[in-house]
C-alpha cells in the first residue's frame, strides 16, 4: 500500500523484530524552520484486523493545517496472532519511534498527539495511561489524545464482544481502572447509537478521568453508531458531514493547544486513494 504525498517509514514493533509501518504527511511548509506538532492514528477493527486507509483522510487534512499526521500499522490477530496486549505495546513502540526520529522527520518530540478508533483509541490511550518501564529513556506518553468511539473499557461492562481475546484479563489492560491524576487533555467523540462501545461507558469515563483533575471533554453524536467518524469514501453509510464536522472539533482542540491556528470553518478535504 502506498498513499501520495506521504512517506513510508518502519518503526519496529515491541516483540523487538517485526517491521510495521507509519505514514507520515509533512505539512507542505515549515514556517521559521521549527518543528511541526503532530498526532499519530491508529487503526480500529477490535485488535483483530485493521487497515491504515481511513484515517489518511484526516492526515492529510491535518497535514495541510500545519500538523505532521502519521497513520500507524500495529500489530492484530489476524496479521501476526497478536493480542490486545501485544497491539498496546506497539502503539507504545510507535510514539517512541517518532520521538527518536524527531529531528529527522521535523516533529516536536513535546507536541505529539495520539489518535485512534476504536481499539485504536484503546492502545493510543493506553500508551497514556499506563506508565514508561523502568529504564526507558524516551517516554511513550503521548501529548494530548483524540479518542473516536474509544474502548475505554475493556471489561464486560466497556466492550463485551472483545472480552475473549484478553484470556481473562481484560481487567488489566482497561484504562478506566488504571485512571490517575496528571494525563494528557483528551476529546473523546461517540455516537450515542454506538452498538459496539455502549456511549455510557465513553460518559463513565469521562466523568472519573475529569473527577480525578484531568481534561476530558467528551462529545457526543446523536443516533450516531460505531463508525460515524469516518469519511464516507472509505465507510459508505455514514453521514459525509460527521467526518467535516469531527475534523473541525479536532482541529479545534489542537488550536486550543496553541499547535496550529483556530480552525475558520467546516470545509472539504480532497481524497486520494490508496494503491496497491
Amino acid at each position: 500500500m502506498a498513499f501520495s504525498g506521504a512517506t513510508l517509514h518502519h518503526y519496529t514493533a515491541a516483540d523487538e523484530h517485526t517491521p510495521l509501518r507509519l505514514y507520515v504527511f509533512a505539512p507542505p511548509t515549515r514556517q521559521g524552520g521549527g518543528a511541526w506538532a503532530g498526532i499519530v492514528f491508529f487503526h480500529g477493527s477490535g485488535w483483530v484486523e485493521g487497515w491504515v486507509e481511513p484515517f489518511s483522510a484526516y492526515a492529510r487534512a491535518l497535514a495541510v493545517q500545519g500538523i505532521l499526521a502519521v497513520c500507524a500499522d500495529y500489530r492484530t490477530q489476524k496479521s501476526h496472532g497478536a493480542t490486545p496486549f501485544d497491539a498496546a505495546c506497539d502503539a507504545r513502540a510507535a510514539v517512541r519511534w517518532l520521538r527518536a526520529h524527531a529531528a529527522e522527520i521535523g516533529l516536536d518530540p513535546r507536541r505529539l498527539a495520539a489518535a485512534g478508533a476504536s481499539s485504536g483509541a484503546h492502545v493510543a490511550l493506553c500508551a497514556a495511561v499506563f506508565p514508561d518501564a523502568a529504564g526507558e529513556t524516551i517516554s511513550a506518553r503521548p501529548d494530548a489524545l483524540v479518542l473516536f468511539s474509544a474502548v475505554t473499557d475493556t471489561t464486560a461492562e466497556g466492550y463485551l464482544a472483545g472480552v475473549p481475546l484478553f484470556g481473562g484479563r481484560e481487567r488489566e489492560l482497561s484504562p478506566r481502572h488504571h485512571l490517575s491524576a496528571g494525563l494528557p487533555p483528551m476529546l473523546l467523540l461517540h455516537g450515542d447509537a454506538d452498538a459496539w462501545v455502549p456511549v455510557a461507558s465513553a460518559r463513565r469515563f469521562a466523568s472519573e478521568a475529569a473527577a480525578l483533575g484531568n481534561r476530558a471533554e467528551l462529545i457526543v453524536f446523536a443516533a450516531r453508531g460505531h463508525a460515524f467518524f469516518n469519511h464516507a469514501d472509505y465507510r459508505p453509510g455514514v453521514r459525509p458531514d460527521d467526518f467535516f464536522t469531527c475534523l473541525f472539533l479536532t482541529e479545534q482542540f489542537l488550536a486550543g493547544l496553541g499547535w496550529i491556528k483556530p480552525p475558520a470553518g467546516i470545509g472539504s478535504v480532497p481524497l486520494e486513494k490508496s494503491t496497491p
